[in-house]
């Protein structure tokens, strides 16, 4: 769980009461702990209070002593996995890094980048978010926002590395393998049964070799080979 000291701003989210207290506070990550693993399996209607204070080693009246609902607990939650994304995306896309890789290792950095985000220990809030999108409210509008962020980057990067040349590839090609990046992770987190997941290397390899055909003038597309496994 991301350090409870960079967590001041968290009393302003809805239904979330405010923790002054250290106790207080870890209390909150308890629960938000206890429900992270339960999203894993599960979607948050059907989440019992009873048995979310029970896996958190706490008691009904402590769930209700920090949050007013489970909709607070969800908003703490997705607080907390847009914190520990921004600062995965922050290092992956820092300007000086990436100056120093070739576009291939670019292009790995950012699809290592999406795994990571998609196959975190916040996997199951990320897909109660993009789950609820059909009930509006800007369920997924912070997630939006972040695909917005690290496509803009990757076409800032893009830009720069190939300004003066005819060859490199045009925003609108920047922007639409980005969008088929999402497009193919999204499916994976909603969908369980397809032939290539994010669990297998193969499915890493055949994201880079995607984005290096769109990205990369003149080249196979071939990435390294992974050695091990994201998750």
């Amino acid at each position: 769980m991301p350090s409870t000291k960079s967590k001041t701003n968290i009393v302003h989210l809805n239904g979330v009461k405010p923790a002054e207290q250290a106790r207080s506070v870890e209390l909150q990550y308890c629960f938000a702990l206890a429900g992270r693993t339960m999203l894993e399996k599960t979607r948050l209607a059907d989440i019992r209070i009873p048995e979310l204070a029970q896996n958190a080693g706490s008691s009904i009246g402590g769930f209700y002593s920090r949050f007013e609902n489970k909709e607070g607990l969800f908003e703490f939650m997705r607080n907390s996995m847009l914190e520990d994304h921004g600062k995965l995306i922050d290092e992956a896309l820092n300007p000086d890094c990436l100056q120093e890789m070739t576009d291939t290792e670019v292009i790995e950095n950012i699809v290592d980048l999406m795994i990571k985000n998609f196959s975190s220990p916040w996997r199951g809030v990320l897909r109660e978010s993009y789950s609820r999108i059909s009930e509006g409210r800007g369920f997924w509008a912070p997630m939006r926002f972040r695909a917005k962020q690290i496509t803009d980057a990757v076409a800032v990067h893009f830009a720069e590395r190939f300004k003066g040349r005819s060859d490199g590839p045009d925003e609108d090609s920047i922007r639409f393998a980005m969008q088929m990046l999402f497009s193919a992770l999204n499916n994976d987190l909603m969908n369980p049964k397809l032939r290539f997941s994010i669990g297998d290397d193969e499915f890493r390899d055949h994201l880079t070799k995607m984005l290096c055909r769109f990205l990369i003038p003149n080249t196979s597309g071939n990435p390294k080979k992974s050695t091990k496994r994201t998750r």
